[in-house]
């Protein structure tokens, strides 16, 4: 897949963000030029990867002034369309109801019921309302004591989705965000086995964000949880709104290079690869090297903590323009 930032505008500031370095008050709000979008939409064409989702993010995707258009535009082309949203922004309901028809899929990211103002709150509720189970849930546990209850009440009042993603707090690159330390794991990995039980009792399925180690999990753990679906770092791109490629967003100040230096987006990939591999099997401690989940490639664990931790990053040689080096 592909992620599109469509804008650094957020109605949110969440102290674990990990995209702190690009997203926030500190910085200038800058949104994707629609020409802009639409010759990347033909770079991605051009990597003829035909079954490519490509995911509109943010910052808060629906905060651009042409959200509407460019998702339809998505579709249009033939791509299944998925927005990251936090969906408390205000939105005209036929803006919803059109995605709605287009089959607009919704990952929408929901914090504790506290954090948000009333008026979000009223907002994410109404919008809930219209997209239905179009829009599958994401929460983040920032530590032992992350209160999960309120997204079996959202999925049970708005029939969304039976389906969870969980990412468990991330640093970025300069280890500035709120994130879950290792000496965390234990509590963590409590509260991960209690929410799995209720979405069995609930007929929910989980999954998890990528970055997640294994080691925060006992193997007793591990064996409850073998059938759930851990994404792994490298299996997509972000775009800037200026049109620069990274590798993620808590990696966007290690490398970020124009999209036109590539042929079309497969080449970006194959470049960020080839340049990552050597950190991928380091891990974020001095025992991960030598541990079997990591050996095999079944480790999730985050390459801005692996790099974090780098007195220096061996970049190869950037691309010429459209081509790889």
């Amino acid at each position: 897949m592909a992620n599109i930032m469509l804008t650094t505008a957020c109605n949110f500031r969440c102290d674990y963000c990990f995209g702190r370095q690009l997203i926030g008050p500190e910085h200038p709000i800058q949104m994707m030029d629609p020409d802009l979008y639409r010759r990347l939409l033909d770079w991605i064409d051009a990597a003829n990867m035909p079954n490519l989702d490509v995911h509109l993010m943010g910052g808060e995707p629906t905060l651009h002034p042409k959200f509407s258009e460019l998702a339809e535009e998505l579709v249009q082309r033939g791509r299944k369309a998925v927005v990251f949203s936090n969906l408390s922004a205000p939105l005209p309901k036929e803006v919803l109801e059109r995605c709605v028809e287009n089959d607009v899929m919704w990952v929408v990211n929901a914090n504790a019921p506290s954090s948000y103002l009333p008026v979000q709150l009223e907002h994410l509720h109404r919008n809930l309302a219209v997209v239905g189970d179009q829009a599958m849930l994401t929460f983040n546990i920032t530590g032992p004591d992350t209160d999960f209850d309120y997204i079996f009440d959202l999925i049970a009042q708005h029939k969304l989705a039976h389906s969870i993603k969980i990412g468990i707090t991330l640093p970025t690159l300069d280890h500035q965000n709120a994130h879950v330390k290792r000496e965390q794991y234990p509590g963590v990995a409590k509260r991960v086995m209690e929410l799995h039980e209720e979405a069995l009792r609930q007929n929910v399925r989980i999954e998890f964000e990528c970055g997640v180690a294994y080691c925060v999990f006992s193997p007793a753990q591990r064996a409850l949880l073998k059938d759930i679906h851990i994404s792994h770092c490298g299996s997509r791109l972000d775009i800037t709104p200026w049109g620069e490629v990274i590798n993620c967003l808590p990696l966007c100040k290690a490398a970020s290079i124009a999209y036109d230096r590539f042929a079309h987006y497969g080449e970006a990939v194959h470049w960020y690869r080839r340049a990552l591999h050597p950190y991928r099997g380091l891990g974020n401690s001095t025992t991960c090297p030598d541990c079997a989940h990591m050996k095999e490639g079944r480790c999730g664990v985050c390459l801005a903590d692996t790099l974090w931790q780098m007195d220096h990053i061996a970049w190869p040689p950037q691309p010429a323009a459209n081509s790889i080096s």
